[in-house]
């Protein structure tokens, strides 16, 4: 059950991040704020950790330490159920999330700085025009 809630929040996660490359080479810029983009990361990076650290998805719960002749059965559910597969197609659905992310990211940083670049070149310019106009200006009286 556990599993299955993981695996629906990974694909809402991806609905809501499949159009980003696309909307990216249409429109040439990226649709999110940098505080959106630092929040679905951290989604992403909660999931991950929910999937990996904090359920018992991965070992077997305790109950079955108590009564050893029930994780046989367990196990067999386990197998069943294919947990290990699964896990792992979450955990690479989210390595792709990720990657996204962080390529977007990487891309705001890069359009941040050449804005950054051209804001210094213009203060630039205007503080050689300023000098210059005061020159003019000295050399007029």
């Amino acid at each position: 059950v556990k599993l299955c809630v993981f695996e629906e929040k990974v694909a809402s996660s991806i609905l809501k991040a499949k159009d980003l490359p696309r909307m990216m080479a249409d429109k040439r810029t990226i649709p999110l704020s940098r505080k959106d983009m630092r929040r679905r990361i951290g989604e992403i990076l909660v999931e991950r950790h929910a999937i990996n650290l904090y359920s018992e998805i991965l070992g077997v719960p305790k109950f079955f330490w108590e009564y050893n002749e029930l994780e046989h059965i367990y196990s067999m559910t386990v197998a069943y159920l294919d947990v290990e597969k699964r896990l792992e197609v979450l955990n690479k659905r989210l390595d792709i999330l990720r990657e996204l992310f962080d390529i977007l990211r990487s891309e705001m940083d890069h359009m941040y700085v050449v804005r950054l670049d051209w804001t210094i070149i213009f203060l630039i310019l205007a503080s050689v025009m300023i000098t210059l106009s005061t020159d003019v200006f000295k050399l007029l009286d």
